[in-house]
Order: structure tokens, then sequence, then C-alpha cells
């Protein structure tokens, strides 16, 4: 007979893992170099555990949002590729939104979208742009 804390037990009522994709760790780490070559950063500096000045911290943030907003990655999983949590995603997600309305931020993070997409249509033809949620009008 097994008790409440056997191992079998906590195995049954834990979810199940949610496997991590390979796709998705190709397509953060090339976002993360588009955003890196955009702000003349070097190699890891938006995954250093701390914040940082202020260029790795927003190039940081414009990586969060455009894995977020253009490719459809999590906010939990836009967080964990940089050491952050799903809350600090959110919240670069708000704070690039309200930086575009700057025509040369703008423009900027058009390009960098481009970019994007025409990666992951390469790459993941299946995968584009997040649709948008209510349908037609």
């Amino acid at each position: 007979m097994q008790t409440a804390g056997s191992c079998d037990s906590a195995r049954i009522l834990r979810p199940p893992a949610r496997p991590e994709r390979t796709d998705d760790r190709d397509v953060v780490e090339f976002v993360e170099q588009v955003v890196l070559r955009a702000f003349g950063l070097p190699g890891d500096t938006l995954r250093h555990p701390t914040r940082g000045r202020q260029t790795p911290a927003r190039a940081r943030q414009v990586a969060m949002y455009l894995l977020h907003v253009r490719v459809g990655v999590t906010l939990t999983a836009c967080g964990r590729a940089f050491g952050r949590d799903r809350s600090t995603a959110g919240h670069a997600c708000r704070r690039v939104e309200d930086l575009r309305e700057m025509s040369h931020i703008d423009g900027r993070l058009e390009s960098l979208e481009a970019a994007i997409d025409r990666w992951v249509a390469i790459r993941r033809p299946s995968v584009g742009v997040r649709p948008r949620r209510g349908g037609r009008r």
C-alpha cells in the first residue's frame, strides 16, 4: 500500500511536463542575434543576470517583445529565455509598445520584425505571425 507522500502518488498528482520545442530555441537564438546586432551589443549581453545599463536592458525588452508579439512565444518562455520572470517579459512588451509611438523606434522595430518574419517563413513555414483574436469583422 502506498502512502500519500510516496513517489508514485506524487508523480500521478503532478501535471505532465510540457516538452521543450527545439524550434523555439532556434527562434529565440535568432531573435537574440538580430537584436544584439541592431543594438551593437556583444555576445551574451541579453542573458546577463543583472539589469545592466539602459541599452542592454532596452535591447532585452525589445527581444522579449519581438518573441512574444511577432513570433507568439509565451511570456513565460520569453522570460525564461533571458533568465527573467514572465511578469518581466510582460512589462517589457508594455514598455516597447509605448516606445513605438516614437517614429524612429517604430521604424527600427518594423525592420527587425521584417527580418524575423522572413526567417520564420523560411524555417517554420507552418508558423507565422500570431493570428489576431476575434476573427473577421
